[in-house]
């Protein structure tokens, strides 16, 4: 397996097409950026999705694709997001057997929907996903936990969530009431068959 670190944003352009493999872990340099491109976040390593993307992670947990903060002590801001913009190709995007950790908010998608499974998205700073006027996202098998706002926070979206499991969410200290495992806004799709346990914080919409 490969250990990459990221020093600066990483642009797929839109004819590109990232391919990661089981076991490869993605090291981002925190809190700071060597370059930062114009759709990603400031002083921060993100990865803009513009082409294609796909994240072929192992179920066995030495098979996942990792994403975090290369930190002595990580923390949850290290680095910005995964950004698939709307340009990006659905139709050859995919995030398998990922596990995402210490972002801002670790995946971003807009008016995109690439489809999620077997992927965990923890302790980011404010949203393990977030989903932004992206339709029919299917979102299967998925962990979101302890993540500082909410697990996975959708506006203008309409997803299929199943199988999934929200585990302490919402615990991050300046916040008291907009916390949870689901933000819904102007949003349908179905979530089924989820498991929701022990989120900190009232304003969870599930």
């Amino acid at each position: 397996a490969d250990t990459v670190t990221v020093n600066g944003d990483v642009v797929i352009t839109p004819t590109g097409h990232l391919h990661l493999s089981p076991g490869t872990h993605v090291r981002f340099q925190p809190r700071s950026s060597i370059y930062d491109d114009l759709d990603g976040n400031q002083f921060r390593c993100d990865v803009i999705v513009k082409g294609a993307l796909s994240v072929d992670g192992g179920v066995a947990p030495t098979d996942s694709v990792v994403f975090t903060s290369s930190a002595q002590n990580p923390a949850g801001g290290d680095w910005g997001y995964v950004y698939f913009k709307p340009e990006s190709r659905d139709d050859i995007s995919s995030i398998t057997g990922a596990s995402f950790r210490f972002g801002m908010e670790n995946v971003y998608l807009h008016l995109s929907a690439p489809p999620i499974k077997n992927s965990t998205f923890a302790l980011a700073q404010f949203y393990g996903l977030q989903a932004d006027s992206s339709n029919s996202t299917p979102i299967n098998d998925c962990v979101f936990t302890q993540n500082g706002r909410y697990g996975l926070y959708m506006i203008g979206s309409s997803p299929t969530v199943l199988h999934c499991q929200f585990l302490r969410n919402g615990a991050d200290p300046p916040y008291t009431s907009d916390l949870g495992a689901v933000y819904l806004q102007a949003s349908s799709g179905r979530i089924a068959q989820c498991l929701f346990q022990d989120q900190t914080a009232i304003g969870t919409v599930a």
